[in-house]
């Protein structure tokens, strides 16, 4: 009680029944494009271990954002290689390889992500099965695991995890508190 009163009375919080709400809001996320510069030598180190555990024959689920998109890239060796994504820029970066068969996710365009998702995407996930799901994520905590804040992704993110036989996730150092 005293510790929200003195939060409070600092501006940094506001008293509401039963607790308190948060006055500051998270800053509005950056477009994949923005991100993409960002950490970029250790996302491509990343985009190439990742890739080096998928195995040529193999069918795998490749989400969203510029980690992932670094998987893509590197995944230039693998033969009769099938990737399952809702990511715009994977399937883009995946045109010009004719060894890799893409099954493209529709749904609800994330403009920001440049992904598919919600209940059509969702609704097509459970159709699919894959020996690996590699999925970027926007935050890890030691205490809550994997997070989101936008919650029609986290729902979509859901069924994506569940589609795979082992999850891979990539992630630069700044995902980590």
């Amino acid at each position: 009680q005293r510790d929200l009163e003195l939060l409070a009375a600092r501006g940094m919080i506001q008293r509401v029944h039963g607790g308190a709400t948060s006055l500051h809001k998270a800053p509005p996320e950056l477009s994949v494009y923005l991100r993409m510069t960002s950490e970029a030598d250790e996302k491509s180190r990343i985009g190439r271990a990742a890739a080096a555990m998928v195995g040529s024959g193999e069918t795998i689920f490749l989400g969203s954002g510029t980690t992932a998109l670094e998987v893509a890239k590197a995944l230039d060796h693998h033969e009769n290689l099938t990737v399952i994504t809702n990511s715009i820029l994977v399937v883009n970066e995946l045109i010009e390889k004719p060894a890799i068969t893409v099954v493209a996710l529709g749904g609800i365009l994330r403009r920001s992500e440049l992904s598919y998702i919600g209940h059509i995407a969702e609704q097509a996930l459970s159709e699919l099965n894959a020996e690996k799901v590699i999925i970027g994520i926007h935050g890890i905590d030691p205490l809550q695991g994997l997070t989101n804040h936008y919650l029609p992704e986290t729902m979509t993110d859901r069924k994506i995890l569940k589609m795979g036989k082992q999850v891979i996730i990539v992630a630069d150092h700044t995902k980590c508190p």
